[in-house]
């Protein structure tokens, strides 16, 4: 789809988000114009040009020394094989056991045939990023650490009983202590059973809950606290084994901005992709401990812990609510849903929600994976609604495999879908760019955008607000940067989120910077020129690890190198934007290619002018120019086509 109007600025101010108190920033504004007439479509637009962000302090950056280190899963497969260790495969994991006194460092247990299954711990392999992990022992580490432990084990099995076996290393461990503030903060709660109702129902009107529908039993069965002092519930997260320790509080509280009815607090703080953990465990998903007491082999997968409150009270399934809703879930949890045969994914009637579904499906295994109907909503909503929870969950579900032969039958839910949400099917809408909206109907998955301007006019600077804009709805974006480093592309993107010149006034820095280092932006560490392959690897890497949904590469001419000249080079360029197009529809991922246009004298640019030949605009469903134009020489005009 190209476009066929065009946006232009002047100056103007809107503040997003909300600004404190402080001086205003040279901003620039838009305003939707039809292309070729005068007349103003929805009056001018003001949108603040220079916002910014670092991302903590910059977001885990993937670059090929990380991607080096991810092993290769034929290469697991076979040190297994070559070692005589048996293993099993999942869709997600290779899956091997070993002696329990063994990993945990413990003297020989007596030899009991009828405990051999208790004495044994199973070990998981995640396939794709050499992540290991033992629930039952609460052990964890990478491929090259059960490497070593593997070789020690192997060698001392084929010693005989007079030599001194090798000694084993240790692994590391989850740390599940209590934390101070998790401690701190369950302590300031009371059991719902010392409370009087109209304390409890004072609770529930404070959170905009259904009175009636909400009993106190529900929630005491799963040891909820109730926080009087900020009409707050506090839900406890345990680590699904034996002891069950706590290990961490969701408080939902009251929202104070009055968009929504109630948050979800995570103790301790949750930055999502941030930090320097070792692994994404933590924060550990509610509900798991107690599908592991009860033996359970079905469970319902929901994105807040208040569904999973509806589901355990209203159906005989056990529900699991994610730490981070429907935006991600990572890797190095997958090892704790190999129990489960069945797993019901139940998210909001959302078009992101119903995509973040089929793409946590695919992580786990859709042919054990079933998705609730797009028309259906929350377990809360349907709650709300007095509906039938538990027929719904029997009745709305559908399976996720995939088939390379389907018929209309299988299709004619999706079609219904499309008609029905028309104005959803088209896509995230732009709230800094609202006449966007009007041109490209939003931001869709599995698209390729390709975005062009000359030299100097602020292509980079467009781009990044422009990514911002869907980041701050919630749109995991990976931004590739070879052209711009990324420290400078995370100081202008600070700027730009913030609306301050952070420079004259550093005290605002901080509260700033951690509320942008809550944005699922991630950076690709390169920079100049790279080999389409490893960019790739590490698209793919990202896509897996923090279930991006927009990729920007700024800008595509720095992978074709010096080696390719003159035609070589735009069919170079053209094998390059085909792989790009192919993983946009494989990954189900939005890819924008930034390309610089052709030498030419033309005062403006038409898709004939994007370098390379046809193949960009051909396989793109999206083109934006950014154009200039000389209105006297002391003022330029700049607008969107």
């Amino acid at each position: 789809m190209t476009l066929s109007r065009s946006l232009t600025w002047t100056p103007g101010l809107r503040s997003f988000p909300p600004l404190p108190p402080t001086s205003q920033p040279p901003t620039r504004s838009f305003s939707a114009l039809i292309a070729g007439g005068s007349s103003c479509v929805g009056g001018p637009l003001t949108v603040p040009w220079f916002h910014m962000a670092f991302r903590g302090l910059l977001r885990p950056s993937l670059d090929a020394t990380a991607l080096s280190a991810a092993p290769n899963y034929l290469e697991m497969k076979r040190y297994l094989r070559f070692r005589s260790v048996d293993f099993q495969e999942s869709h997600a994991c290779l899956i091997l056991e070993l002696p329990k006194h063994i990993v945990l460092g413990q003297g020989l247990p007596p030899s009991k045939w009828e405990g051999i299954e208790h004495a044994l711990a199973k070990v998981y392999l995640n396939k794709t990023t050499g992540f290991f992990s033992i629930p039952e022992c609460a052990l964890y580490g990478h491929w090259s650490d059960l490497q070593t432990f593997l070789s020690v084990w192997c060698d001392n099995r084929s010693k005989k009983r007079s030599e001194a076996l090798d000694e084993y290393p240790a692994l590391p461990h989850f740390n599940l202590e209590t934390a101070p503030e998790v401690q701190t903060c369950w302590d300031r709660g009371v059991t719902l059973d010392s409370i009087t109702p109209t304390e409890f129902k004072d609770l529930l009107k404070a959170l905009k809950l259904p009175v009636r529908e909400f009993k106190l039993e529900d929630l005491a069965s799963v040891e909820v606290r109730a926080d009087l002092a900020s009409q707050s519930l506090l839900f406890p997260i345990r680590y699904h084994e034996d002891p069950w320790p706590l290990i961490g509080v969701r408080q939902i509280q009251p929202s104070q901005d009055g968009n929504e009815p109630f948050v979800e607090v995570t103790v301790p703080e949750f930055i999502p992709g941030g930090g320097s953990a070792p692994h994404r465990v933590f924060p550990f998903p509610f509900g798991l401990e107690s599908a592991r007491r009860a033996r359970a082999k079905s469970i319902v997968l929901v994105s807040n812990i208040l569904d999973a409150v509806v589901i355990r009270a209203r159906t005989k399934v056990y529900p699991v609510a994610l730490a981070e809703g429907f935006s991600c879930l990572p890797p190095d949890l997958l090892a704790f849903f190999e129990e489960f045969d069945h797993i019901k994914i139940w998210f909001p009637n959302e078009r992101s929600a119903f995509e973040a579904g089929l793409a946590f499906a695919r992580k786990l295994g859709d042919k054990r994976c079933f998705l609730m109907n797009r028309d259906i909503g929350s377990p809360l909503l349907c709650l709300k609604k007095r509906e039938n929870v538990d027929s719904i969950l029997q009745k709305q579900v559908r399976p996720c495999c995939h088939e390379f032969i389907t018929t209309f039958e299988a299709l004619r839910e999706d079609v219904f879908m499309e008609m029905a949400h028309q104005n959803e099917i088209e896509g995230i809408k732009f709230r800094r760019f609202e006449p966007l909206n009007e041109i490209m109907r939003g931001f869709r998955r599995g698209e390729l955008s390709v975005f062009s301007g000359k030299t100097g006019t602020g292509k980079t600077t467009f781009m990044s607000e422009y990514s911002l804009d869907l980041c701050a709805q919630g749109v995991n974006t990976l931004w590739g940067s070879f052209e711009v480093k990324n420290t400078r592309l995370a100081k202008m993107q600070l700027k730009q989120f913030s609306a301050i010149n952070l420079e004259d006034h550093l005290d605002q820095f901080d509260p700033w910077a951690d509320r942008f280092q809550r944005l699922p932006m991630y950076y690709l560490a390169f920079h100049g020129s790279q080999k389409v392959d490893l960019v790739l690897d590490a698209m793919g890497h990202a896509v897996y690890i923090y279930d991006i949904s927009h990729v920007i590469i700024d800008n595509i001419q720095f992978m074709m190198g010096m080696s390719a000249k003159g035609v070589d080079r735009f069919y170079t360029q053209d094998l390059i934007i085909e792989r790009f197009r192919k993983f946009a529809t494989l990954h189900n991922v939005h890819v924008t290619l930034v390309i610089h246009p052709r030498k030419e004298n033309e005062d403006h640019l038409s898709t004939n002018s994007i370098f390379g030949g046809a193949k960009a605009t051909q396989e793109a469903d999206n083109v934006i120019l950014l154009q200039e134009e000389t209105v006297n020489p002391k003022i330029k005009r700049k607008f969107i086509q």
